[in-house]
């Protein structure tokens, strides 16, 4: 293609040595793409986990009784004016999210040349919301064992397959009061007991998440470039229709609310309460870093030691696993859909049960 043979010979493609590493601007955009959808998810996901601390709302933000004075129960209880604060909080965070991955994706692509694509670590944030600071400031953390260390790194992947449960994502596991667990995928749960009602395996949200995992499925099995995005494009977009059984809109007041909340398209929103609230001046959070450390990226030698970043294969990268990124122009690609998440209300809308997650 024109474009590529142009991009490649150009400053931009000097500077990232697009042909140094046998590759090319269409392959970087598709890889870049690819990673962005697959973590585009970590905008609300990170931003409700965080909000879930209760970040910086307190008592003084509950609606108390006429002449009396809200208690603490009022932030572990239903109460307007604490729920609104954390809504409030929860926008702000998402904001935060936006901009640390837009910055982050830029400097590992501009800086190192790699096609990584950063973002708040899934792990980190459940532990400083449910663990350091607890439910609504519920609880903290004074021991952290050896083994909870250890296995950081197995927990995230455990964590994210909680897109199997009846509330989170494709819904297709559910409680059974003799084995505990059961398959699931129920048309509609019991608002008490969480039991099945309707019949098993015929959630919509479920079968719409199955079409397009096929839909990847089936692209990956061809070598079809892009078959992630279409997938997942493909999900998104069906759920974004109001009306159906599988709406991420549906006809209740949070669906109205996001649904007027995404009408609006372009609207950036500023941060308000949260900037500057947490100072990590003698704070040591566990990380991981699993992308260049678990063999996939092709870092590692036979004997699990670094091999110099330019000369290794970035082709198997999770996230651009099969799409073929090589060089920092899809990490830049990935901060630049960040950039535009900032003032769009697209990427929040992403539906849990997408096709990239349904294990």
């Amino acid at each position: 293609m024109a474009v590529n043979d142009t991009v490649s010979k150009s400053k931009v493609g000097n500077f990232f040595k697009l042909e140094a590493r046998k590759t090319c601007f269409t392959k970087e955009l598709r890889a870049g793409t690819a990673t962005f959808l697959t973590m585009a998810y970590i905008i609300t996901v990170n931003a409700t986990i965080i909000a879930d601390s209760g970040g910086t709302c307190t008592v003084a933000d509950c609606t108390a009784p006429a002449n009396q004075t809200a208690s603490y129960d009022c932030m572990l209880k239903p109460n307007v004016g604490y729920e609104n604060c954390v809504s409030r909080t929860k926008n702000d965070l998402i904001v935060a999210t936006v901009l640390s991955a837009m910055v982050g994706s830029f400097a590992m692509g501009v800086l190192a040349n790699l096609p990584l694509g950063l973002a708040p670590g899934m792990g980190p944030n459940a532990y400083l919301a449910y663990n350091l600071v607890g439910f609504h400031g519920s609880g903290l953390a004074k021991l952290i064992p050896q083994p909870v260390r250890l296995a950081c790194g197995a927990g995230i992947g455990l964590f994210i397959a909680l897109g199997l449960q009846v509330h989170q994502g494709v819904g297709l596991v559910g409680p059974d009061p003799t084995t505990l667990v059961t398959v699931s995928a129920c048309a509609e749960l019991d608002p008490g007991s969480g039991a099945c009602l309707g019949g098993k395996m015929k959630s919509p949200t479920f079968w719409l998440a199955m079409v397009g995992f096929l839909m990847t499925c089936y692209g990956l099995m061809k070598d079809v470039r892009g078959s992630m995005i279409y997938g997942i494009s493909f999900v998104t977009l069906i759920s974004w229709i109001r009306g159906t059984s599988f709406t991420v809109f549906p006809d209740t007041p949070l669906g109205d609310t996001n649904y007027n909340y995404f009408k609006k398209v372009v609207d950036f929103h500023t941060i308000q309460s949260t900037a500057g609230a947490i100072s990590f001046r003698h704070f040591d959070v566990l990380a991981t870093t699993n992308i260049i450390h678990n063999g996939l990226g092709g870092f590692l030698d036979d004997k699990a030691v670094l091999k110099g970043f330019p000369g290794s294969d970035i082709r198997r990268i999770i996230g651009g696993i099969r799409e073929g990124g090589r060089t920092g122009l899809t990490g830049v690609v990935i901060g630049s859909y960040f950039f535009l998440s900032c003032s769009s209300r697209v990427a929040d809308h992403v539906p849990p049960w997408r096709s990239d997650r349904p294990w």
